[in-house]
This record gives structure tokens, C-alpha cells and sequence, in this order.
């Protein structure tokens, strides 16, 4: 049963650090990799409202907009987001 807990929580640091680096990585190259998805919501980068960088943490799940033809941004609710 403590090796169950302990995994968990590995589980859980390991998924922290993931998102940190990934928010990291998104800042360091804003200009180059806008296609990668985000590992919390699975939109990509370049989709995310306000600022185009991936969700933060779990928790923390940010909107994501589409722009038309003409370049109207239209704010659509995160379907992931509780």
C-alpha cells in the first residue's frame, strides 16, 4: 500500500514538472512551435486566449478562440474546463 501512495505522488510531481517545462519551452520559442498541442487541454498553443501560451496547471485551464476568414476572433469556452 506505501509503494502505491509513493507512485502516486511521483505521478503527481513528475505531471507538475511536465507542465512547468512546457510553459517554459512556450515562452523560450513563442515564434517557432504554435502547433504543439498542450498537455492539459490537447488544443494547440497558438489557440489559447489571451496569450497563446499552454494551460498552467490542471486547474488553471485557460479559453480557447478561432478566428474566421476575415480575422474575427470568436472566445470559445474550454470544453475541459469544470
Amino acid at each position: 500500500m506505501y509503494i502505491v501512495e509513493k507512485n502516486t505522488d511521483i505521478d503527481k510531481k513528475g505531471r507538475e514538472l511536465a507542465l512547468n517545462l512546457q510553459s517554459l519551452m512556450a515562452i523560450v520559442e513563442y515564434d517557432y512551435n504554435r502547433h504543439e498541442p498542450c498537455l492539459v487541454c490537447g488544443a494547440k498553443f497558438f489557440k489559447h486566449y489571451p496569450d497563446g501560451l499552454p494551460c498552467e496547471s490542471d486547474t488553471d485551464i485557460k479559453d480557447l478562440y478561432s478566428k474566421d476568414r476575415w480575422g474575427n476572433k470568436k472566445i470559445l469556452k474550454n470544453s475541459k474546463k469544470s
